[in-house]
């Protein structure tokens, strides 16, 4: 059985690093704070009425558009000060967190306690060149980078996220299969896109077609 540990001390660039790609794993969170074009195109715009207008000697129009390109300077410094303060506020920092992975599940010890979690109660892991996201639900997860293995190899860790990743895949496929033999009711054939067996519970039965599956009874 392939096990990996990671023993990550929660220093300044650790906690910046896991806050990072912590937003990266939110589509709104990542827009706003890291999709630069989402700031900057809409200032460019606004830089070009404003210029327009004072060229044209309209004030209010050049007061509005002034006042709104503040605001969004302002909103976008206010943004990165949260979070900045968000990471002040982390608790337990200097402490060491302790992290084991197998294909059981993951284990977490740690200054807050001791945790166990199966891959079957988890999201789909996020894996980076240097290191990976373990997910456990879509406001909780740790970040585990390369060079914090103890124990095993980075080709380990990606050797196990990858069969997981497949797991996770083939449950999809599976609920999305269950969900057309529940809605079928007189249908006695229906066509799932695969390219992999699946045994489904009661007398449902994946019969390969080609490149898909027809489930019969």
């Amino acid at each position: 059985m392939v096990k990996t540990t990671h023993q990550c001390v929660l220093t300044d660039e650790y906690i910046v690093e896991a806050q990072r790609l912590a937003i990266a794993q939110n589509k709104t969170l990542k827009f706003l704070y890291q999709t630069w074009w989402a700031w900057w195109l809409p200032r460019v715009v606004l830089a070009g009425i404003l210029i327009f207008s004072l060229l044209n000697d309209l004030e209010f129009v050049s007061i509005m558009i002034g006042a709104i390109l503040l605001m969004s300077v302002g909103g976008e410094w206010f943004g990165r000060r949260n979070l900045a303060k968000a990471r002040k506020k982390m608790r337990f920092k200097g402490s060491t967190t302790t992290v084991s992975m197998d294909e059981n599940g993951v284990d977490i010890v740690g200054e807050t306690g001791n945790s166990h979690s199966k891959w079957s109660g988890m999201l789909v892991p996020a894996i980076y060149p240097h290191g990976v996201v373990i997910k456990f639900s879509r406001f909780a997860m740790v970040w585990l980078p390369d060079q914090a293995l103890v124990e095993g190899s980075a080709a380990d860790v990606r050797a196990l996220l990858a069969r997981e990743r497949q797991r996770f895949r083939d449950q999809e496929l599976l609920d999305t299969a269950l969900s057309y033999s529940e809605a079928s009711g007189h249908d006695r054939q229906k066509r799932v896109e695969t390219s992999r067996m699946l045994t489904l519970p009661g007398n449902w039965t994946a019969v390969p077609v080609r490149r898909s599956f027809q489930l019969t009874h």
